[in-house]
């Protein structure tokens, strides 16, 4: 029998354990961005090959009316979501299960609610589609668009029922691959029949039916894990009014689907001959805020659950704000860098006869970007702190601004319009996350020469992407050179602070 401290062999094995959920934690969300890179930028270009144009307009318009169904959630998932992580990282499980419960009834009213609003836009949506493809005056089409709504409805209810369990007990790495199969296989689906059988309206009831059987899973397995977590509990009234929860997150919510709802919308109806290109340098220029997002969204729980536990938990979960904020900005800095430096071979290779077009979107869009790059990391602060209507009031300022800007921009400035609305919707946001985090609204904002250098960084990247029209190069190296030099310095501490979590 070798010597030392009893137990001590077990030692390592339970150290690798820890650095591998450790690991997993921290390293699903690459998996997710890998992911929502070959839905949101491989099968459009899969879509571009195997469709005409005029049956990628309809397919655009189709998708921009379910996006409208995420209005009758009223951005309550956000705010429900912060109340279940708060109440279960305190330890409070009669609180937790009363609020699960009425989250519950809450969202079967929401799916029905979005299903009306998206009816109303769908009218307006299926006119653009067929004066672009006559294949849309089909019924058999109409009936798909209806298809499409009803399993974004049944998402809309037992998807984000089935998400708010996960993230708010703690269960974040099942989240996140949840996430992963939820935006997989709805396009799996629509690809598969696609390249079999080329017929957009029967890949359109597949990818329908693919949604919502997914979403039925999900629906039964958010019941068993409701049943574990409040076993032997009885449930009380919960702490917060319901009008209070709705009034936190409805113009988040409102920000958010009139960004991906409206903004192609609008193009279908305004000016269906620039939705080819426009969508794609959308999309590309979206790929920026990918790794970005999918932090954020796992940041946003893990540092609210921090907050609400005891004292030295909500010193670290201040502690690792303030290391991962800055590295956040800078990866994304660098993530615009890259973007604009491959846009003009991507588009050469992707839509070489609009190439020329999406030259003039991209300014704008990558401005967007290198803004959102610093205001982004502010929203799991605000979140976690409890300032959520600040953040939607913040966000539903910006978004009419560059929806107002679009059609008046569109005869002014062409091609350019797109870009040039979405960067100054981005304005507002940036200058009220800097704002809140320098006038502190709370204990948790990190040092102001870091939020500082944040914003500059952001500001400078802003700034250069307007002569990327003209001097893409000097773009690339302003933008690359700004986020390379700050990454050098968060990066080591964020590094240290992941393992360690």
């Amino acid at each position: 029998m070798r010597g030392g401290v009893p137990g001590s062999e077990e030692a390592p094995g339970r150290a690798r354990r820890r650095t591998t959920e450790r690991l997993l934690r921290w390293s699903v969300p690459l998996v997710s961005v890998l992911v929502a890179i070959a839905s949101q930028v491989l099968v459009p270009r899969f879509l571009q090959l195997g469709l005409s144009e005029g049956e990628y307009v309809a397919y655009i318009a189709v998708t921009s009316v379910g996006a409208y169904v995420g209005l009758g959630e009223g951005g309550v998932l956000v705010s429900l979501l912060r109340e279940l992580s708060a109440l279960h990282g305190a330890g409070d499980r009669a609180g937790f299960a009363a609020e699960v419960r009425r989250s519950r009834r809450f969202l079967v009213f929401a799916a029905l609610a979005g299903g009306v609003i998206a009816s109303c836009f769908m009218g307006s949506a299926l006119g653009a589609a067929a004066r672009a493809w006559p294949g849309a005056h089909e019924p058999r089409f109409m009936l798909a668009t209806v298809a499409c709504i009803a399993a974004t409805m049944l998402e809309l209810f037992l998807g984000s029922y089935h998400t708010a369990l996960l993230f708010s007990t703690g269960r974040l790495v099942l989240g996140q691959l949840v996430g992963v199969a939820v935006s997989l296989v709805p396009v799996t689906a629509l690809v598969t029949l696609l390249a079999v059988r080329r017929d957009l309206t029967l890949a359109l009831y597949g990818s329908a039916l693919a949604s919502a059987t997914v979403a039925l899973l999900r629906g039964a397995h958010a019941g068993r894990v409701l049943a574990v977590e409040s076993f032997g509990v009885e449930a009380v009234a919960p702490r917060t009014r319901l009008f209070d929860v709705v009034g936190s997150g409805v113009a988040l919510k409102l920000a958010e689907v009139l960004q991906t709802a409206a903004y192609p919308h609008l193009l279908t109806v305004l000016a269906a001959p620039l939705v080819a290109a426009a969508i794609p340098a959308r999309t590309l220029a979206n790929a920026a805020r990918l790794v970005t997002g999918r932090f954020v969204d796992v940041l946003q729980v893990h540092v609210t659950r921090g907050l609400a536990g005891p004292s030295d938990v909500r010193e670290k979960a201040r502690r690792q704000y303030g290391i991962v904020a800055p590295f956040l900005t800078s990866i994304h800095v660098v993530e615009v860098a890259g973007i604009a430096a491959l846009a003009p071979t991507v588009f050469e290779l992707w839509l070489p006869q609009h190439a020329a077009s999406v030259r003039s979107f991209l300014p704008g869009l990558l401005a967007e970007q290198a803004l959102l790059a610093a205001c982004l990391p502010t929203s799991i602060l605000l979140m976690a702190t409890g300032h959520l209507k600040l953040l939607g009031l913040v966000r539903i300022v910006g978004v009419p601004v560059g929806l107002g800007l679009l059609p008046l921009l569109l005869p002014l400035a062409g091609h350019a319009a797109l870009g040039l609305s979405l960067a100054a919707s981005a304005l507002p946001y940036f200058f009220a996350g800097l704002w809140s985090e320098l006038v502190p609204l709370h204990t948790t904002a990190p040092p102001r020469r870091e939020v500082a250098l944040r914003y500059a960084v952001a500001a400078l990247a802003a700034a250069s992407c307007a002569g990327y029209e003209r001097w893409p190069l000097v773009t690339v190296m302003v933008v690359g050179g700004a986020g390379a030099t700050t990454l050098a310095w968060a990066g080591p501490r964020s590094i240290a602070m992941l393992k360690s979590a």
